[in-house]
């Protein structure tokens, strides 16, 4: 009897923790607080920087297209074989070199971009859902202030 007491007092309490569902997690340290307003902080310049160079890529895109219709269109105006004609063909090798340097900055931009977003996504998971004491929070908001 007395066994089966203990066994039922077991299952009952351990029926009570499963309910109770997983344990919570504990509230951030000031250090882990401070590192995910970092995290923030670097993704936001990031985010400004690349759309920086996205808006002056496409500009350089732009000013080639212009360039290139240009040059197609003097085309038919170069007599070949004059002074002229070199010219024209050195230009068109200047407009091949730009638009390849553009095609590789376009690829470079691709993988700053998906870095950006692995780094983010990374953040994302290791502060989302972060606990931190009103006492934490408020330390770490004066010391950044502080720094501004």
């Amino acid at each position: 009897m007395k066994n089966a007491l203990i066994g039922l007092l077991l299952l009952l309490s351990s029926s009570f923790a499963w309910a109770q569902g997983p344990a919570a997690k504990p509230p951030a340290t000031r250090d882990e607080y401070r590192a995910c307003l970092a995290d923030a902080d670097a993704a936001v310049s990031r985010r400004a920087a690349l759309q920086k160079r996205r808006v002056e890529f496409e500009g350089r895109g732009q000013q080639l297209a212009v360039d290139q219709k240009a040059h197609v269109d003097a085309g038919p105006t170069i007599k070949k074989g004059s002074r002229l004609a070199e010219a024209y063909n050195l230009e068109g090798e200047k407009l091949n070199v730009r638009s390849m340097s553009l095609n590789t900055e376009a690829e470079q931009i691709e993988k700053d971009v998906a870095e950006h977003n692995r780094l983010s996504a990374d953040a994302s998971k290791r502060c989302s859902g972060l606990t931190v004491s009103t006492e934490d929070m408020k330390a770490v908001n004066e010391e950044r202030a502080a720094k501004k």
